[in-house]
């Protein structure tokens, strides 16, 4: 008979851990390769044997976006968001990353905020417990309608003194100057007091800077393209801050600094041509009358004598060609006369001293 023990099948609980490699969102159920860069970290209790909240960060910040959408309040959507997630909730850690995001980021700023070392291991109950409310279930209620009822009437004061402000800045609009007749002239009627006064700032503007380069701005077409020039201007920006393409406005604009002479490229400089038409060689002649090049100090003159050169063998021979005598020419004709060789002349000798002086020669070359 078998024993019995050896017969009977023992099987055993396998225990496995969730791997933090590939984790399945609960929210949405997308499957992600790894939970690094796709999940929220946590250091909370709940979530210490992955270290990730189970929810995808695209179905935390859409949680968080519900919330805010609803309370109309980033503080109100975090702390609803981290009572969801059992995540901690801190008013100073709030605060601190509130002052460098705004309402559509905080959420990410505070949730990597509390998984700093010093909020690690915490989560919702230590909040509840550091207010005393663990098991108030009660006053957790009352104090919670309490800061709903402080926080509508914070809001309600904000709302208040922006009014105020509007209507202060109404009631300074009206009490400004009537804009004048010849203002509006200028400018064609149709618009309102404030356009008047900002387009007439803006031509003044120009007016002032033209006037300080020289520019004559008292003729009446110069004017008529300031104005016009001034009007592109208030187009494109007020474009530009309702978000619309101002291409085609910016070309235009362009064209009227054409017309006015304006650009870049049609200033003038301080001699008869423009900057880029002027010849290198007059820039050459403008520095040298303007900053010419000291003389040299008399070691560095011609220390490797390269002007002697020229002069003699350059501008001397040359002068020499044309037989023109000046200083050129005599230093090319003693450089000539120290280098020519003249022939012996035996006029009182005899042939036999003519040859003997000859052969003389030509041994003193051999023993060379």
């Amino acid at each position: 008979m078998a024993n019995k023990k050896s017969d009977e099948i023992v099987v055993s609980n396998v225990v496995t851990k969730l791997s933090n490699s590939s984790a399945v969102c609960r929210m949405c159920g997308t499957a992600y390769g790894k939970m690094n860069g796709y999940f929220y970290k946590s250091y909370a209790q709940l979530y210490k044997g992955v270290g990730y909240l189970p929810f995808c960060k695209r179905c935390v910040d859409y949680l968080y976006e519900n919330y805010l959408a609803q309370s109309n309040s980033a503080r109100d959507a975090c702390r609803q968001v981290c009572r969801k997630l059992d995540l901690y909730w801190d008013e100073v850690a709030f605060n601190s990353v509130q002052k460098n995001h705004d309402a559509r980021s905080v959420m990410v700023a505070y949730i990597t905020r509390v998984n700093s070392n010093r909020y690690a291991g915490l989560s919702y109950d230590d909040t509840l417990e550091k207010a005393n409310m663990l098991w108030d279930f009660v006053h957790e209620r009352e104090a919670e309608l309490k800061r709903l009822q402080e926080e509508k009437a914070r809001q309600l004061d904000e709302k208040i003194s922006s009014l105020e402000e509007e209507i202060s800045n109404i009631e300074n609009m009206e009490q400004e100057e009537p804009v004048p007749e010849e203002v509006k002239l200028n400018w064609g009627a149709g618009l309102t007091d404030s356009m008047y006064r900002e387009l007439e700032h803006r031509f003044q503007y120009w007016v002032d800077k033209l006037t300080g380069e020289g520019v004559d701005v008292t003729k009446f077409g110069t004017q008529a393209l300031l104005r016009q020039i001034v009007q592109a201007e208030l187009d494109i920006n007020k474009g530009r801050a309702a978000g619309e393409n101002v291409d085609k406005k910016v070309s235009i604009y362009q064209g009227l600094l054409g017309d006015a002479m304006l650009k870049p490229s049609q200033n003038k400089d301080d001699g008869d041509s423009s900057m880029e038409r002027t010849p290198f060689g007059v820039w050459i002649r403008r520095w040298e009358d303007q900053r010419p090049i000291p003389e040299p100090d008399p070691e560095f003159r011609d220390p490797d004598g390269i002007i002697k050169y020229l002069s003699i063998w350059f501008f001397g021979h040359l002068c020499k060609l044309f037989n023109i005598r000046n200083s050129y020419c005599k230093l090319y004709e003693d450089k000539i006369a120290s280098m020519r060789i003249e022939r012996p002349e035996f006029d009182d000798e005899d042939d036999e001293t003519f040859f003997n002086n000859i052969f003389d020669d030509e041994g003193g070359d051999d023993d060379g």
